[in-house]
């Protein structure tokens, strides 16, 4: 069985997680609080643990038995990002892809990414917003989930790491 870590994975991303248990993946999940939907996977453990302490949150994940995944997808703020995944870095095999997921509500997502921060192939998710003719609103969390999974499934594949854009991004900010 694939053996995955998820950051960031029980509230927007929780689809992603559910998405990819689905599919045979066993996940460790850390978070500050366990979200409802673990007790429903087998294939899905959760972990405490904080950005704001990442030695014990790869701690916590190593102690759970799940050194060596296979992938690894992150959701972490830019205050943490760097160390948390700096953190986790050891817990992954050598050639697992990295999928990192970005949104901004105040400042263009593409004008502010960063370049990857792991020596993984790094597949980069920006997040933008939907438009209809009289409206416009951010995404749903399954609108999320599904085009994480999506840039999830060709990082697996080998797909070369590129930017995947999941909703419109131009004209930024998006107005009402």
């Amino acid at each position: 069985m694939s053996r995955g870590l998820v950051i960031g994975g029980t509230g927007m991303l929780a689809g992603t997680v559910r998405g990819l248990a689905a599919r045979g993946w066993e996940l460790v999940v850390p978070s500050r609080r366990r979200p409802g939907f673990v007790e429903h996977s087998e294939n899905v453990r959760w972990v405490r643990g904080e950005w704001a302490d990442p030695a014990e949150l790869a701690g916590a994940v190593t102690r759970e038995g799940s050194a060596s995944c296979e992938l690894l997808v992150a959701w972490v703020h830019t205050p943490h990002r760097e160390s948390v995944l700096r953190a986790v870095e050891p817990l992954l095999t050598p050639h697992a892809p990295v999928v990192e997921v970005w949104a901004s509500a105040t400042r263009d997502p593409l004008a502010t990414l960063p370049p990857a921060a792991l020596d993984h192939p790094t597949h980069r998710v920006v997040l933008g917003y939907e438009r209809s003719e009289n409206s416009v609103r951010w995404l749903t969390d399954t609108e999320i989930s599904e085009g994480v999974l999506a840039a999830t499934f060709a990082a697996l594949t080998g797909a070369p790491p590129t930017v995947h854009e999941v909703g419109a991004l131009r004209p930024w900010p998006p107005t009402r």
